[in-house]
């Protein structure tokens, strides 16, 4: 019987408007497309498992890219803060389910950024428990991050429900 729904956040919560954020940065900032990309991700992974609460990610890129750090945040943020968008659909369901008596948790891989965001618009709060990448210090698809789930909730897995839209993170190794 199943106890417990586990859910990501972005991509299936909430929609991040990632490529329309990336597409009005380049234009704001006259940035050459594979450059920015290049950057982003060369250390994005590493942003996702950062304890420390600073803007460490955007620090970078904008240094990498010989930009302001000061603008090239406030604009971010800003773009961040209006692409985000609840997923009216997903929301009713978790409500439904946390009414039913299920535990309804999360487990996401997030950046400071993007936590704090996700703070102010409250997205936290339709959860019992969440589990943040920065704060574990480990991000999906990586076992451990999952093992540490299991030990936080205390159920069988056969017992859980994870919805993720990453296939990766929901493949069995």
């Amino acid at each position: 019987m199943i106890r417990a729904i586990v859910f990501d956040i972005g991509g299936v919560l909430i929609s991040e408007g990632n490529r329309e954020i990336e597409r009005d940065l380049r234009k704001k900032f006259n940035l050459e497309e594979n450059k920015f990309r290049k950057i982003k991700f060369k250390y994005l992974n590493k942003s996702l498992t950062r304890k420390k609460r600073d803007f460490w990610f955007e620090k970078k890129i904008s240094k990498k890219l010989k930009i302001d750090f000061d603008k090239f945040i406030y604009y971010w943020q800003k773009l961040k803060k209006k692409n985000f968008k609840i997923n009216k659909e997903i929301f009713k369901i978790i409500k439904k389910l946390d009414k039913k008596g299920y535990l309804v948790w999360s487990l996401t891989d997030v950046n400071h950024s993007h936590d704090l965001i996700r703070e102010d618009l409250e997205i936290y709060s339709f959860f019992k428990l969440n589990l943040k990448s920065i704060d574990l210090k480990n991000r999906k698809p990586h076992k451990k991050i999952y093992k540490i789930l299991l030990k936080k909730i205390r159920l069988e897995p056969k017992k859980i429900i994870f919805i993720d839209d990453m296939e990766i993170n929901l493949e069995l190794n």
